[in-house]
């Protein structure tokens, strides 16, 4: 029973034509196959994801500690020019306080 346009028609002692040459659509192993594979491209993109969540945390906690150091170094450097200013505001005082006390006359 064969058509001219269509060709003979399978028979299963031929087996089905194609790539799997089997009679189900998807045979078991295919099926479990690409399961585990869309499975393994997912976690695949949750590590990957995961790993850039870490890198951006990273990234921005390391910037806080290096902010919170560089604003340390900075008020430290503000009370050194601090100091220096109120020690040299204190021997210009004590140099005018002599002057004012001296018995000598001096300009």
């Amino acid at each position: 029973a064969a058509s001219k346009l269509t060709g003979p028609k399978p028979t299963p002692e031929h087996g089905r034509p194609g790539p799997w040459l089997c009679q189900r659509k998807w045979p078991r192993e295919a099926a479990a196959a690409l399961t585990l594979r869309v499975g393994m491209d997912q976690a695949l993109e949750w590590e990957r994801s995961a790993v850039r969540l870490q890198r951006k945390w990273r990234d921005y906690s390391n910037l806080q500690r290096w902010r919170a150091a560089a604003a340390w170094y900075r008020s430290c450097a503000t009370l050194i020019q601090c100091f220096w200013r109120c020690y040299l505001a204190r021997k210009a005082r004590q140099f005018r306080h002599a002057q004012f006390t001296s018995p000598w006359e001096e300009l």
